[in-house]
């Protein structure tokens, strides 16, 4: 699955694709070799469908409360390491 969009720009040796990695735990969605760079605003959404798609109750909802937990401080994480990585480069 490739990305794309009017907030999507890529140059140089650069490739887009979902994959997700379960050695370290992590989603990759691109890749660029020596002098590529990828400048993307993206969202990205989630939906989780079980059985009929009647309300969760339970176990469950408490069990999605946690992933949306941690899914929203993964983003944060993500922010800040780019905030973190620009100030260095002194963008």
């Amino acid at each position: 699955m490739g990305m794309g969009g009017p907030n999507f720009r890529m140059r140089g040796p650069a490739e887009t694709y979902v994959r997700w990695s379960d050695l370290r735990n992590e989603m990759e969605f691109a890749r660029t070799g020596p002098g590529g760079h990828i400048n993307a605003d993206t969202e990205f959404g989630l939906y989780v469908g079980l059985g009929t798609g009647a309300p969760l109750n339970g176990v469950a909802t408490a069990v999605f409360a946690r992933m949306v937990d941690k899914f929203e401080r993964i983003v944060v994480d993500i922010e800040a390491e780019t905030i973190r990585i620009l100030d260095s480069r002194g963008a």
